[in-house]
């Protein structure tokens, strides 16, 4: 088999940044499908169903090619947060997470011409208890605009997060340790996580 021809099925900047631990080389391919949540499904078949549709988006016809797609999901008493619509928004949910605690649900496929690999990672993010001042900065600064819960777990200088268990890279938007397993089922070469 020649060298395989990595795509990551995302416009994330942070997913690509924490994928070049895996891979020196690959492709960006923003996908074009559908992220509506359908109520009629759980919080777990709805993440399926979105990153399937992700990946199935990426129509490339290289037979070496591997699409490797993910989708985030913020969730808090059974509520999925997506990435706000406005500031109000994004004030309204760190108000919510404010001294609470939520799941970082990552999905997660590998998909060759052959098979289909898919698994899903939760993580539980503590918060700390946030001033309202605190929250109006951090909209202000525009940071929580493009991120499922109008936070970024990486912007260390605002002590959002007191605490998690579980992978820390799930929570930045790729967890690489439930994606390095999924591709050595497939038979895809990468680097060693440290």
């Amino acid at each position: 088999m020649d060298q395989p021809k990595i795509i990551l099925a995302s416009g994330s900047p942070r997913r690509k940044q924490l994928l070049k631990q895996l891979f020196d080389q690959f492709d960006v391919i923003i996908p074009d499908s559908d992220e509506t949540i359908d109520p009629s499904l759980s919080i777990l078949d709805n993440l399926q169903l979105i990153v399937y549709r992700k990946a199935d988006s990426i129509r490339i016809s290289d037979p070496n090619r591997v699409i490797i797609a993910c989708d985030t999901m913020v969730v808090i008493d059974q509520t999925i947060l997506g990435k706000p619509k406005d500031k109000d928004d994004a004030i309204r949910t760190l108000h919510q997470l404010s001294a609470n605690t939520h799941q970082v649900i990552s999905g997660v496929v590998v998909k060759t011409n052959d098979t289909t690999h898919y698994a899903y990672v939760t993580t539980n993010v503590y918060f700390n208890k946030l001033s309202d001042q605190t929250i109006l900065d951090y909209v202000a600064s525009g940071r929580p605009m493009d991120k499922a819960g109008s936070y970024g777990i990486q912007d260390h200088d605002v002590n959002l997060v007191d605490h998690i268990d579980g992978d820390y890279d799930n929570v930045v938007g790729l967890p690489l340790h439930c994606l390095a397993k999924l591709l050595d089922l497939a038979g895809i070469p990468h680097k060693s996580l440290h």
